[in-house]
């Protein structure tokens, strides 16, 4: 809270208060200022698989960039990362295709045996699930199937019922394909992913699910700017009792001519 408090004295706007982390906002130039750093504009595709969804732009630091720690936060904040925004594993479009595809619920559940536990009762009853995404639109397919579906926003987020991008709409339906009588509410990301992670497990649920994740080639450790997200799961995981569950990201096969 003290850090917080300081943090909001030099001018940024705490988004949330956590255990191992405080998620903030700031302009580019109060960062830099704040920092003695510099930073950069970079772009990143919402989706490998599907560039035709578009990309987004974020600052990141620039490596081998003087970085220092401001006098009155030596000895409360270790260090400070623009959170980077994660690449979307499945696309939100439905698919194009003349030969057999997948669909929802019936055949996600088979595929995954869930059916198997169905037929016993098993069905996610009382069981809260949340998961951060893009957005969770009303869409007709969740009321008509009778599902438990709401939706509430991260503290950067606006417009809980839109979803630019319709990836979290579409991935929520996966999971009640495994278990159509959860109580599912879905955390709609605002710029910063972290954020909207730690604001979903403020909720505590039973379980949290995230469709999403960081394009990390050739690395055995995590980066550094993902460590506030690290701690964020190790606590929901740890102190909190979740399971948390991750996208393993999405597999691309080789040509074969």
């Amino acid at each position: 809270m003290e850090t917080a408090r300081v943090l909001r004295e030099l001018g940024f706007t705490v988004r949330h208060i956590g255990t191992f982390s405080i998620s903030v906002e700031a302009t580019r130039s109060l960062w830099e200022k704040s920092f003695n750093t510099k930073v950069e504009k970079r772009t990143q595709p919402i989706s490998t698989t599907h560039p035709e969804i578009g990309s987004v732009e974020y600052w990141s630091h620039i490596a081998d960039t003087k970085f220092d720690i401001p006098r009155t936060l030596q000895s409360q904040v270790e260090r400070a990362y623009p959170q980077l925004p994660p690449i979307l594993f499945e696309s939100s479009l439905p698919p194009r295709v003349d030969y057999h595809h997948l669909e929802v619920p019936a055949d996600v559940g088979m595929v995954l045996r869930a059916d198997g536990v169905h037929q016993h009762g098993i069905i996610g009853r009382g069981v809260l699930v949340a998961m951060a995404d893009t957005g969770f639109y009303r869409h007709p397919f969740y009321a008509l199937h009778g599902y438990r579906y709401h939706a509430t926003l991260a503290p950067d987020a606006t417009n809980v019922d839109q979803d630019a991008f319709g990836h979290g709409t579409a991935e929520a339906a996966n999971i009640f394909s495994c278990a159509p009588d959860i109580d599912f509410i879905g955390v709609k990301f605002g710029p910063n992913a972290t954020l909207a992670f730690k604001a979903a497990s403020d909720l505590e649920p039973a379980v949290m699910t995230n469709s999403w994740g960081y394009h990390l080639p050739g690395l055995t450790t995590l980066p550094n700017f993902l460590k506030p997200l690290e701690a964020a799961v190790l606590e929901a995981v740890n102190l909190r009792g979740i399971i948390v569950c991750f996208s393993g990201g999405t597999a691309i096969l080789p040509s074969r001519r």
